[in-house]
């Protein structure tokens, strides 16, 4: 049993190197928007019509 096990090859793990980049990209893209956008956000609330 000890013996008889085999690396896996760099390829297996190429997936998940590549989801992780992915979400990395993601998450980081969502922060700077979330930034950007919110620096430019006014104070006053929004008036909202009665029903």
């Amino acid at each position: 049993m000890g013996g008889d096990e085999k690396q896996a090859s760099w390829w297996t793990t190429l997936p998940g190197i590549l989801t992780a980049i992915a979400a990395i990209i993601t998450a980081v893209t969502g922060l700077v928007l979330r930034i950007t956008f919110s620096e430019g956000e006014s104070t006053v609330p929004l008036q909202v019509a009665p029903v």
